[in-house]
């Protein structure tokens, strides 16, 4: 006679032997993935060179042509909220020379 006790721990044992199963299937899975892997990376290292050497190519500088456009800005595109004047003396000297006129560091001669 079986009791409900023995049933239970026979079903426990089934699940743990399937478990162990799927185990080792997940092991052999594994190890196949993992001898793949160097080939895997080889191929997209391969793969990123030559789009590297693709962009190279299209981005060169003597590829492109430069044109010039004037933009005239309008008057409702600009807004002045502030305005300040900077202004410090100089001296123009005879010939043309020019001194700074602030700070003592004009030379009073001619």
């Amino acid at each position: 006679m079986l009791s409900a006790g023995t049933v239970g721990r026979a079903a426990s044992t089934a699940r743990s032997a399937g478990r162990m199963g799927m185990e080792k299937g997940d092991i052999k899975r594994a190890k196949e993935d993992r001898a793949s892997r160097p080939q895997d990376l080889s191929d997209v290292e391969k793969k990123f060179e030559q789009q590297v050497a693709e962009l190279q190519e299209s981005a060169n500088a003597a590829s492109f042509t430069i044109t010039t456009k004037n933009i005239r800005p309008r008057k409702t595109d600009m807004d002045v909220s502030r305005l300040g004047l900077a202004w410090t003396p100089w001296i123009v000297r005879s010939g043309g020379k020019t001194e700074p006129g602030f700070g003592g560091m004009a030379n009073e001669e001619s």
